[in-house]
């Protein structure tokens, strides 16, 4: 893709794995395989129910890598992960197969997000959020918290996240004021296994638990944190792990 970050690489210039010898990416395999063809209309809205059982060959690439994979995002010819047990950040030209970053993190990894020319790793043992630029991985800077933050989302001014264990509770944060409120409805002062998400157009939190038999949904006005929804199988909750 012209319009990758790395477009100015050549070829020639490209790290092989004999080049990284990190112990992050260990194998890369090219293989064909057959994959649901409702693949191919992801994010376009085409993909359709009565196409389910229709099946097309694909290229896959697997990548192998050192260390258990936290999470992952892509963006142009890029594959950015975040792993624990090395706790690294690796990034994967996927154009050429060969690892273009491997930066050593100073904790366990949660989640990783981006936002402009940065990238965004929560450390849930060390109370932060580490800030790295995404065109050379280095670090900039560090987000401090009173609490092991896991899952967040940002928005301008504000972070959202919430702590990691069973019982959390799930916070809104002013980063230039440092005002600190509790996201919860008038019955729920704790959530399980929370992962948050914000849909900004929309002006909507999403806080989805799991790790519990009745894990809900639930859907927050992002401004005023007022409860607008909550989704509940059987008016119970699932099993969601």
């Amino acid at each position: 893709n012209n319009n990758s970050n790395h477009s100015n690489n050549s070829n020639e210039n490209s790290p092989s794995l004999e080049d990284i010898d990190n112990g992050v990416l260990q194998e890369v395999a090219p293989e064909k395989m057959e994959v649901p063809e409702n693949m191919k209309f992801l994010g376009t809205g085409e993909a359709t129910e009565d196409n389910n059982a229709a099946k097309m060959t694909a290229t896959v690439v697997l990548y192998t890598l050192d260390g258990d994979v936290v999470n992952w995002k892509t963006e142009n010819d890029l594959i950015y992960v975040i792993t624990k047990g090395n706790n690294r950040l690796v990034v994967i030209d996927s154009e050429n197969m060969t690892p273009i970053y491997n930066v050593p993190l100073n904790g366990t990894p949660a989640e990783m997000n981006f936002e402009g020319d940065k990238i965004y790793i929560s450390l849930p043992d060390l109370c932060r959020i580490d800030v790295f630029n995404k065109a050379d991985c280095t670090k900039e800077s560090s987000l401090f918290f009173d609490h092991e933050i896991y899952s967040f989302a940002l928005d301008g001014d504000y972070v959202y996240y919430s702590e990691q264990d069973q019982h959390c509770k799930v916070y809104k944060k002013n980063l230039s004021t440092g005002e600190l409120i509790n996201v919860r409805t008038e019955k729920i002062y704790s959530f399980s296994e929370p992962k948050v998400y914000l849909n900004r157009e929309d002006r909507i939190l999403y806080i989805g638990e799991s790790g519990s038999s009745g894990s809900k949904l639930y859907y927050f006005d992002a401004d005023t944190l007022v409860l607008k929804s909550v989704f509940a199988k059987n008016d119970y909750g699932m099993w969601n792990h």
